[in-house]
């Protein structure tokens, strides 16, 4: 620790302690209260003029001390790029650093210094508005994009991402935000905690808690999960903050009856940073005076904080702001073509002649709004190129044919008189992004507004379409599946949807993108994925008005080129802990390609459940036509959890693959 953050502690005043601990949401009165030094932190100030006065503010405060300016970059700040789902199903973790960084650089060029990202919510119920906000239902696909997003946004040094929520707030009941959370420590360690390890040992410099509740305690106050996991066994020692007003949680939990003891378990759960709640603010020091052993917690917490604004450089001589690369529009196209999941391609109907004429249908031609996704910070629904607006650059002989919000009164007979004077019908189908994101979660997952009546109708007339559907969570989509002949799917895909989609469907663009989670068949079968920990009686288990199987698994979706996986082969590495897989790959097509190559490891014998199936490793490569190229993949395993052989399915989906076995010694 550096001595002069240790002088500078000594020489605050109690209220000069407890403000550092405070962020609240920026306001006209926020300016005065920095000068007092009782804020060391803001939400919500989003332009450089407004936080440049909040940063004089600070520096004419007794003791100078700067703040830390939060905002929620979750994919993008002026420039949205697609969703984490989105960004997730890409694969490609090179690409989601990429698009972090620059979103970082946007932020910190208007003066924010911390962002509440990434989120390592692992999400099984896709009624959950938040789920967009995910990386999936994987806990190494969390885990890794999560890593990288902590290396993009830290990597100017003047920026520091926050980790959240933590832990298990995408496991709340029935899909409901902020509802209870009821899981074992086996669930725990098994599927909630690795994501974590891997996010911390990024470096990621602070930890945004959860709203959950865990075995009968809220997160916030549980000694377990907050000092004995995140402090000594992950060995996380940045700043904890907690999530927005979530320290006046515990009287709603009746675990408190007064200010003070709220104050109390916050403190002792070791969270520094109390979000807009205002109860370290306006208790703390009465929880001191009441019990005196928290004012060397109130130390400690000062410290972290201090520490943090030291390591992004916030006491260091004024940098100047380098100006953000126009590039921004090129990254977001780039990540919004490689997140595009081809589902069906039925006959190869896809990719379409460029000089077809294309009858394009639905209610979102002209919608910019949609494809920016819940939480798109600065995004404007101006910038984005709509469905129309790409299709157009592509398909010169195309023609639109606007729905109405009310499906029900669409003009069918028209729709049918333009249909059949098109070579090829187009139908885009979506969920708007006001349906997903935090507390919108549905109790349906259909397409909104009877959308599927423009699938059914043509369908009963006998003419062939291909259709695109973009949305917030996977929906319910299996009679879609198989009216349409071509199907693409995505996760909202930000500014550049509609020139990444025209690229797509002309060929110019090779669908590589995979399911980042599981697509039920039916509402009923939620919650469904794909990393089960088996039951007792698998072979007679069922429902019986529906499969068992999902629609799409995950890690499922198709591309333009014909892949072969050839010679695969496994070994245990004990020096590295790994199990190693190598192989080659051969693109049998005239198109080049890229394809995700997954590792799933299936326990024959274990010393406690695991899943009946996980991804261990995967690796994402480019072949050209008629090549044949080699792969390597070093997948980590946890030895003392086996016994025996393992089972290993290498392949191109959850569900489709070459079987080896291996013995781990």
């Amino acid at each position: 620790m550096s001595i002069n953050i240790q002088e500078l502690l000594h020489a605050m005043t109690p209220e000069e302690k407890v403000g550092q601990l405070n962020l609240i949401s920026f306001n006209e009165r926020t300016e005065e209260e920095v000068r007092r030094g009782r804020v060391g932190a803001v939400i919500n100030a989003n332009n450089r003029a407004d936080i440049e006065r909040l940063q004089e503010a600070a520096r004419s405060s007794r003791l100078g001390i700067p703040l830390l300016v939060g905002a929620d970059v979750i994919h993008g700040f002026h420039t949205t790029f697609p969703v984490p789902l989105a960004e997730a199903s890409s694969f490609n973790l090179d690409l989601i650093e990429e698009t972090a960084r620059y979103g970082a650089r946007e932020a910190a060029a208007e003066g924010i210094n911390w962002i509440f990202a990434p989120i390592l919510d692992l999400p099984n119920d896709p009624r959950w508005g938040r789920i967009m906000e995910s990386a999936g239902e994987d806990p190494l696909l969390i885990g890794l994009t999560a890593a990288c997003r902590v290396r993009g946004i830290q990597k100017g040094g003047n920026v520091a991402a926050c980790l959240k929520h933590y832990i298990g707030y995408g496991k709340v009941e029935a899909g409901i935000d902020y509802q209870v959370t009821d899981f074992s420590e086996h669930k725990l360690r098994t599927y909630f905690l690795p994501p974590w390890r891997m996010a911390i040992s990024a470096g990621a410099m602070s930890v945004m808690s959860a709203f959950t509740t865990y075995n009968g305690l809220p997160i916030i106050a549980s000694p377990f999960i907050m000092n004995e996991i995140l402090r000594r066994e992950l060995g996380f020692d940045g700043v904890v903050i907690s999530d927005w007003d979530s320290l006046n949680h515990p009287f709603n939990f009746k675990i408190a009856g007064e200010g003070w003891e709220a104050a109390t378990i916050g403190l002792k759960r070791t969270i520094d940073v109390d979000l807009h709640g205002r109860i370290y603010d306006k208790y703390l020091l009465e929880a001191a005076r009441r019990e005196p052993e928290l004012e060397r917690l109130i130390d400690e917490a000062v410290l972290r904080v201090l520490a943090l604004k030291e390591k992004i450089g916030l006491f260091s001589e004024k940098k100047e702001i380098l100006p953000v690369p126009d590039d921004g529009g090129e990254l977001a196209e780039k990540m919004a073509a490689e997140a595009i999941i081809l589902l069906k391609n039925e006959r190869g109907i896809l990719p379409l002649d460029r000089n077809a004429k294309l009858l394009v249908v639905g209610p979102f031609n002209d919608d910019g709004d949609i494809h920016l996704g819940a939480w798109a910070a600065l995004g404007r629904p101006e910038r984005t190129v709509t469905i129309s607006a790409g299709i157009k650059a592509y398909f010169p002989n195309s023609e639109f044919f606007a729905v109405p919000a009310d499906v029900s009164k669409t003009d069918f007979t028209a729709l049918k008189r333009h249909a059949a004077a098109a070579d090829i019908v187009l139908l885009c189908l979506g969920e708007p992004r006001h349906l997903s994101g935090e507390n919108n979660n549905r109790a349906s997952l259909d397409l909104p507004g009877n959308q599927e009546l423009l699938a059914d109708f043509l369908a009963s007339e006998g003419i062939a379409f291909i259709s695109y559907v973009m949305a917030g969570r996977p929906l319910v989509i299996t009679n879609l599946t198989a009216q349409a002949q071509g199907l693409l799917w995505s996760f909202h895909l930000g500014h550049k949807a509609g020139i990444a989609l025209a690229r797509v469907l002309a060929g110019e663009e090779n669908p590589s993108a995979k399911t980042p989670v599981t697509f039920p068949r039916s509402l009923g079968q939620v919650p469904v994925y794909y990393n089960r920990l088996p039951c007792g009686r698998p072979d007679i288990t069922r429902y019986l008005d529906e499969q068992l199987t999902p629609l799409y698994p995950f890690g499922y979706g198709l591309s333009y080129s014909e892949f072969m996986l050839r010679q695969p082969r496994a070994t245990y590495d004990p020096n590295i802990g790994s199990i190693i897989v190598t192989g080659r790959i051969a693109n049998l097509s005239a198109r080049p390609g890229k394809e995700v190559i997954q590792v799933y490891l299936s326990p024959t014998k274990t010393t406690v459940l695991l899943p009946e199936k996980a991804l261990i490793g995967f690796t994402k490569i480019s072949v050209a036509p008629g090549e044949t190229v080699g792969y390597r993949i070093v997948c980590p395993v946890e030895r003392n959890l086996y016994e025996g052989e393992v089972e290993l399915l290498i392949g191109t989906s959850s569900q489709t693959g070459t079987v080896l076995h291996i013995k781990l010694d």
